[in-house]
């Protein structure tokens, strides 16, 4: 049946439902299990005309 799975885990809600899914399949089937979590991080810069360094700096500062 399946020998790997990759699991997108949700960061916008409860991620228990996906994980204890993911489990039951993969231990039903005797696979392999990966699961990735991504989130999305919103900034707050000001739109600049002429700021694009300036807002790539504030970016990187960010993170």
């Amino acid at each position: 049946m399946f020998k790997d799975l990759l699991v997108h885990i949700p960061t916008e809600r409860s991620p228990r439902p996906a994980i204890d899914a993911s489990v039951s399949l993969a231990m039903s089937a005797s696979a392999h299990l990966d699961a990735i979590a991504t989130g999305y991080a919103s900034t707050n810069v000001p739109f600049l005309a002429e700021g694009g360094a300036a807002i790539a700096w504030s970016l990187q500062f960010e993170y």
